[in-house]
């Protein structure tokens, strides 16, 4: 019996993500990658802020 093409490739894509963020996630979580995103991203919005006064 085989899956159809959606349904398998739904799986497929479904798998590598949750394998991805089991194995990448915690490494980046751990050394604080998510935090210095956020404060670049502020930081930016900040300086987008400034340039674009109404």
């Amino acid at each position: 019996m085989r899956l159809h093409p959606v349904v398998s490739g739904a799986l497929a894509m479904g798998f590598l993500a949750v394998t991805a963020f089991w194995l990448f996630l915690p490494q980046l979580l751990r050394n604080g990658v998510d935090e210095k995103a956020i404060g670049e991203y502020c930081k930016l919005m900040d300086l987008l802020k400034g340039l674009l006064t109404f």
